[in-house]
Parts: structure tokens; sequence; C-alpha cells
């Protein structure tokens, strides 16, 4: 069986070695029925496995919480894994991994226990800040007009505020 490379994202397939800045932003949805609408028009910008981006590169990511927020039917979200369900957060997990201290899940910015607004992941990777900046600054103003609020993002590039 031979892969269709159009159907999975770039970043599960190359990695961006060749983009060093990055942007990752977490997002909250709060009106489920305009974001469907987001998301259709964003589907030609994610960049897919076919080829090797050059200069820029926008993939994402939905989360359970995030996929049951879009209404994906109980039949669909009771076949995902136990882990992707449970998360990272739970406390075997948090044993198993040495999450303690500073990396104690009560401390993440996003995907701690009880955390029930991080939805989607978007990942935005660029030659440099001013490469993914108008991208970032775009897909912004578009997120936040239709049902999405952004709750942090990460810049590799520049200072990061939380806004949790």
């Amino acid at each position: 069986m031979k892969l269709d490379k159009k159907d999975i994202q770039g970043i599960i397939l190359r990695g961006y070695r060749n983009l060093p800045a990055a942007i990752y932003v977490m997002l909250e949805i709060t009106d489920d029925k305009k974001v469907k609408d987001w998301l259709k028009k964003l589907h030609p910008v994610i960049t897919t496995g076919e080829h090797k981006p050059l200069d820029s590169a926008t993939n994402i990511a939905f989360s359970y919480t995030g996929m049951k927020k879009l209404g994906l039917n109980a039949h669909s979200l009771d076949s995902f894994s136990k882990e992707f369900i449970e998360g990272m957060a739970t406390e075997h997990k948090q044993l198993k991994f040495g999450d303690y201290g500073k990396s104690d899940p009560k401390n993440w910015n996003w995907g701690r226990r009880g955390d029930e607004r991080s939805h989607i992941l978007l990942l935005m990777y660029g030659e440099n800040s001013n490469s993914i900046d108008h991208s970032y600054k775009k897909l912004k103003s578009e997120y936040e007009a239709n049902g999405i609020k952004e709750i942090i993002k990460i810049d590799t590039t520049k200072e990061t505020k939380n806004k949790f």
C-alpha cells in the first residue's frame, strides 16, 4: 500500500530542519459552528507531506477535548487510544516520566489536569521570525473572527508571554 502524502501533514513525514523559526499557538474553541467554517478555509494552507517546504509550513493538531468540542461522534471518539483521551497529565504518567518540581503538570501552560480549554494547536514554521510573523498575524485575525480564542503563543524567536 502506497502512502498518500497529500493526506498526511508534512511535520509527520519530513520535519522542518530547514525552517528553524517556529510559532506554536494553543487555541480554545468558543463557537464550534464558526470554527468548522474556518477549518474548511484553513485546509489549503496546511502543509502536506507531498513536497518539502522551502520557506514556510503550517500544521494543525487537535486534542481529544477539541475533537469532542467539534462534535465528533461518540463512535469515533471511542476509537482513540486511552493515552490520547487521558492526555499527559495523569498521575501515572507523572510518575513514569518524573514530572515533578518545575516539570509538574500543575505548572504546565496547557494540558494540565482538568484543562478543558486546550483544543487546537497551530504550528507555523519559517526561515526566520519575519517569514512567519505575517502568516501568524493573518491567521490570528481569521481565527479570532471565527470562534477561537488564543490561550498562549510560543514564539521560538521572541519572548513568550503566558496568557493562561
